[in-house]
């Protein structure tokens, strides 16, 4: 014979799990079927940033992305050598794409900066493109 204690312990147990599951949101981040795609390009100037030399893609560069919210960098890839990059796998919600620049404001040639691009996913497999992200050297 079961007590009734148990069944309520059970029940109680297993309400809060279902409650913990259906309250679960997930969240911007790896786990989807979406993607985000760019290209990286740079710009070469001169030493005094008023003439530019050349343009050429990001290969071998680092892109990084941040799911969400959050404060630190999600992932990070590697350019392919035409200058394009992905981020496979992502959920729904909001992103920050970046690449690092040198400041052409500043003409200590040291100063760096994000080249930022925030995207929205939509839809569960959507593919995003941010087009071209331009950073200068």
């Amino acid at each position: 014979m079961i007590t009734t204690n148990f069944n309520m312990k059970q029940y109680i147990t297993f309400l809060i799990i279902a409650t913990s599951l259906l309250a679960c949101k997930k969240q911007a981040g790896e786990g989807g079927k979406a993607k985000i795609t760019g290209k990286l390009i740079i710009h070469n100037y001169d030493n005094s940033y008023t003439k530019l030399q050349n343009i050429y893609s990001g290969a071998g560069e680092n892109v990084f992305i941040i799911y969400g919210d959050e404060k630190s960098v999600g992932a990070t890839r590697k350019v392919a050598p035409d200058g394009t990059f992905e981020f496979n796998y992502l959920r729904k919600g909001k992103y920050q794409v970046f690449a690092i620049s040198k400041d052409t404001s500043h003409h200590d040639y040291v100063t760096k900066y994000s080249i930022i691009k925030n995207v929205e996913v939509k839809t569960t497999k959507e593919m995003v493109d941010v087009n071209e992200i331009i950073v200068f050297d």
